[in-house]
């Protein structure tokens, strides 16, 4: 938990020093799905449940443990499988688009990058209880500093000099954009499908 706690932090605090030791190190995906991405996803599905639960506005009908419905529970680790997901997708396409740059890190450096750099878009969900106003300020910040994280990290991690990479990582991003966008429609499509049937079995309870 402390190494995980000071990574996160490193990245957001001095994230140029913390890429170089990144780049250093030898992680597997699996290990680096277990140590970081699971823990970050994890920190999105209790933001969402506590939003969900007592006193915040969720769903009306009987309280999970007196804090949240079934329904608040299925539809928060569905976003918690898609947020997983997203991080993977994002890693693929920078291997894929930046492969000839990462014969010396090799194919982690991709998934090391989508999964430290997510580390910062994490912040605005613990605002989603604070006046819309600053919600909006911190996840238009932390989009920004997501996209100074990847351009630094393309520069450092997979070692692609300045200029170009700028263009690999802006040309990811968009990659991922489009990618993301098809994914996360897919999942709309689901948590509707899911929403529509939870809604359907709690009135049939009635």
């Amino acid at each position: 938990m402390m190494n995980f706690l000071r990574r996160a932090l490193n990245i957001l605090v001095r994230p140029r020093s913390e890429w170089r030791i990144i780049k250093a190190e030898r992680t597997s995906t699996a290990a680096l799905f277990f140590s970081y991405i699971l823990a970050i996803c994890g920190i999105q599905l209790l933001a969402n449940l506590a939003l969900s639960a007592q006193p915040f506005a969720g769903s009306a009908g009987p309280k999970l443990l007196g804090l949240f419905t079934w329904r608040d529970l299925v539809l928060a680790l569905l976003a918690f499988i898609e947020n997983i997901i997203n991080i993977f997708v994002f890693g693929a396409i920078l291997n894929a688009i930046c492969s000839r740059f990462i014969a010396q890190t090799g194919r982690t450096a991709g998934y090391k990058i989508a999964a430290y750099a997510s580390t910062v878009l994490v912040i605005p969900i613990l605002f989603l209880a604070a006046p819309t106003w600053f919600f909006k300020a911190v996840a238009i910040a932390s989009i920004v500093y997501f996209i100074y994280l990847v351009y630094l990290a393309v520069v450092i991690v997979m070692d692609i000099p300045g200029k170009p990479a700028a263009w690999y990582a802006s040309g990811s991003l968009a990659a991922a954009i489009a990618a993301l966008w098809i994914v996360d429609s897919a999942f709309d499509r689901f948590i509707d499908y899911v929403n529509t049937a939870l809604n359907g079995a709690a009135h049939g309870m009635h």
